[in-house]
């Protein structure tokens, strides 16, 4: 089957559409499109027919493919359904060009033209060449990027992007980040975050809806290795968003008192040079929020809502936020009672030697 499929790309590479869909046919009737191959075979299909000009086909193709159970299939038949169903544009005059009749009139003054056009020709031929083609200066090129850059970003707004932070017990870890698109199709910027953190992280598990909801769960790490890997993820997404890298630091500092841990997490990250990013919302959750005391946010304050610490992000503001949190050392709670019955034992065995009873003897 995978020759077939590379012999039909092939073909449909060089614009061979009836080649292309003799050879998709017949894999069609091998592998029906309720598998993930024959739901493949028929979006090559869509585009062979797009290509043909026979869109009513690739139309019905597409609305089949609207029950795939692979979301990414099933959203890129959404999409190009609203491409085919889009009505036709009226094609400017002056996009053509319109080529006038040949007659013998025309070859009779275009002979007449000859001998002028020869002399402007001769006047010219002292003229200094061109030179060699330039590429494009460094001034041009900025401006370039910085113009393909504001457009990612645009076509990634209207999108909700909530990172949950967990701390379940001492030096453990746990991270998950949600991705909503508000429009219920999956935006660029999403797509490109997903492809990057399956190539950087591994075992990462990610789930993605049929309403572009993603929730993206990252292995649990030490507490020493927690800085390391919201930096790597935050440097991800500013690069999906063609953004430069943003700055920041994640610290958890914990003190062990025998019969209580304290740890203090200090979270900053620096959106200076995000700026009016349209529909864009950022959230940091903390959990549990019943164990965590002396919050202190900039600037924005967070907020305990249905056992977990909202904090939302301010664009183009350094973000900081600052949270305690106790917990019980079981560790240092199994001690004190294997030292509070070793005392207890002590003192019985005291009283019992007052009470003239002797430490215990074996018969004679």
């Amino acid at each position: 089957m995978l020759a077939e499929i590379d012999a039909a790309e092939i073909a449909l590479e060089h614009g061979d559409y009836y080649k292309c869909l003799k050879i998709l046919n017949r894999l069609a009737i091998q592998k029906p499109i309720e598998t993930i191959e024959g739901a493949k075979v028929r979006m090559l299909m869509i585009t062979a027919l797009m290509g043909k000009g026979d869109n009513e086909k690739a139309k019905s193709i597409c609305r089949a493919l609207t029950n795939c159970k692979d979301t990414g299939i099933k959203q890129r038949a959404k999409q190009l359904i609203s491409v085919l169903e889009a009505p036709d544009l009226k094609r400017p005059e002056n996009w053509s060009i319109s080529l006038p009749k040949i007659g013998l009139e025309t070859i009779h003054n275009e002979n007449k033209s000859y001998s002028s056009k020869k002399e402007l020709i001769k006047k010219n031929h002292d003229l200094p060449p061109t030179g060699p083609t330039k590429a494009f200066s460094l001034g041009y090129s900025i401006f370039l990027i910085t113009i393909l850059s504001a457009l990612t970003l645009l076509l990634s707004g209207c999108l909700r992007v909530k990172a949950n932070i967990d701390l379940p017990s001492q030096n453990l870890f746990k991270v998950n980040i949600i991705t909503e698109s508000k429009n219920e199709n999956l935006l660029p910027w999403q797509s490109n975050f997903e492809s990057s953190i399956i190539q950087s992280i591994s075992k990462t598990k990610i789930k993605t809806s049929s309403t572009a909801k993603q929730n993206i769960i990252f292995p649990a790490v030490t507490t020493e290795r927690s800085e390391e890997l919201l930096k790597k993820i935050i440097f991800i997404a500013s690069k999906s968003a063609g953004l430069k890298p943003i700055d920041s630091s994640l610290k958890i500092k914990e003190t062990n008192l025998l019969l209580g841990i304290k740890q203090e997490i200090e979270l900053s990250i620096n959106l200076s040079s995000i700026k009016n990013i349209p529909g864009l919302e950022v959230l940091i959750s903390i959990t549990p929020s019943t164990k965590l005391n002396q919050i202190k946010g900039m600037p924005l304050n967070a907020n305990k809502m249905n056992q977990e610490l909202l904090w939302e992000l301010k664009q183009g503001e350094f973000n900081y936020l600052k949270v305690g949190l106790w917990r019980l050392n079981k560790f240092g709670i199994g001690i004190l009672l294997v030292l509070t019955m070793l005392l207890t034992s002590i003192i019985l065995q005291r009283i019992r030697l007052q009470m003239g009873f002797g430490y215990p003897e074996l018969p004679p």
